[in-house]
């Protein structure tokens, strides 16, 4: 049996210390397969894995194989705009702000991953993400933000939906409530950066 916990403490720990930052969310995806690679030397890593799944094709960030248990893996990168270089490297981070659709998008990770792992044996899920913008883990500032948080300390439960006054723009093409079968509190945790002024965090859900 695959103690989740422990291997994401040590995927973290291990990223963190190669990779303070990334360019965006294709690279970290890259970096965390790799790195999980070399803490599962014999396991199966793929990257993008087309998945069917009630009549649909849902490809998967991250599928990794080890004997007869699997774990699907969804990723975020979420960042505040930045720039700089770090080990003699430049990064320019866009400033992706939208912090309502991308908590939206980190919960239908999570909804997605309970419904792959009803249909996958012996499969679990982890759902990441990662970012250098507070307003993330902070509590929100407005009520149409406020059903698609990711504060600290926040349960994850039941249907979540947008509050009827929400613009439709904000929605557009999240129009569904989520209705998750689980329950998760979020926890944010310190992405190990000894690099001042990068202020990464992140939140790793469990799905069984």
């Amino acid at each position: 049996m695959i103690d989740i916990t422990t291997l994401l403490n040590d995927l973290m720990c291990r990223l963190a210390a190669d990779r303070p930052i990334f360019h965006s969310e294709a690279d970290f995806q890259h970096a965390v397969a790799w790195t999980f690679q070399t803490l599962m030397p014999h396991a199966s890593v793929r990257i993008e894995r087309p998945l069917r799944g009630a009549g649909r094709v849902l490809h998967l960030d991250l599928l990794v194989k080890d004997a007869d248990q699997a774990l699907a893996i969804e990723l975020k990168y979420k960042t505040r705009k930045w720039a700089g270089e770090i080990i003699c490297e430049r990064f320019e981070l866009a400033g992706h702000g939208a912090q309502d659709v991308g908590g939206y998008d980190y919960i239908k990770d999570v909804f997605w991953l309970e419904e792959i792992c009803r249909n996958i044996d012996n499969c679990r899920g982890v759902a990441i993400m990662l970012s250098n913008d507070s307003a993330y883990w902070r509590p929100p500032v407005t009520s149409a933000y406020a059903s698609f948080r990711l504060t600290e300390g926040r349960v994850l439960q039941d249907v979540i939906a947008w509050p009827a006054s929400t613009n439709l723009g904000t929605m557009r093409n999240r129009e569904r409530p989520l209705s998750l079968q689980g329950s998760y509190q979020l926890k944010w945790h310190d992405y190990g950066s000894s690099i001042e002024n990068l202020g990464f965090r992140y939140l790793a859900l469990q799905i069984d």
